[in-house]
């Protein structure tokens, strides 16, 4: 079942960029040949979310970013949860839980266009886990509480979609 939470014109998803986003709270994943990116709401069981900094961005979020060239959907999560916080999980701790749809659709050198859909994922890394960053564009990896997710992040034109996901759980 795949709900509309929310219609946000004039998003502006990378520095430079602008475009309307349609945020969707749904159990099922969009078609893989629409997404260009994915995203993944990480907990550690104990209320605990993490959050990066990206200094391109200028702004706090979940650990997510572009697909590469042949890469799947599932694939781009795990390695996106990897570089930015140093944990690994696998496709099968992913949870589709929702989407966004852009238009237009974000472009950047290299990437396949056309491409319209960030998919975003929930997992479970378990407690304990220190985080670490390997890309510059992710930096300064934390758990953080609910609280502080939506302090950092609350602003954010997709933060609507992941406060209705943190409110599932």
């Amino acid at each position: 079942m795949s709900t509309l939470l929310a219609r946000v014109g004039d998003a502006t998803p990378a520095p430079g960029s602008r475009a309307t986003v349609e945020l969707w709270l749904s159990t099922v994943a969009a078609a893989e040949s629409l997404v260009f990116a994915a995203m993944v709401v990480l907990d550690d069981g104990h209320g605990r979310y993490a959050a990066v900094f990206s200094p391109r961005r200028d702004e706090w979020g979940a650990p997510g970013g572009w697909r590469e060239e042949g890469e799947s959907v599932p694939g781009c999560a795990v390695r996106e949860v990897l570089e930015e916080t140093g944990l690994q999980v696998s496709p099968a701790d992913l949870r589709p839980v929702g989407f966004e749809v852009f238009d237009p659709p974000p472009s950047r050198p290299g990437a396949p266009g056309g491409r319209s859909c960030l998919q975003v994922f929930r997992a479970r890394a378990g407690e304990g886990r220190v985080l670490a960053s390997s890309v510059p564009d992710a930096v300064d990896p934390m758990w953080v509480t609910g609280l502080h997710f939506e302090q950092l992040c609350g602003r954010q034109f997709w933060w609507p979609l992941v406060e209705a996901v943190l409110a599932r759980t």
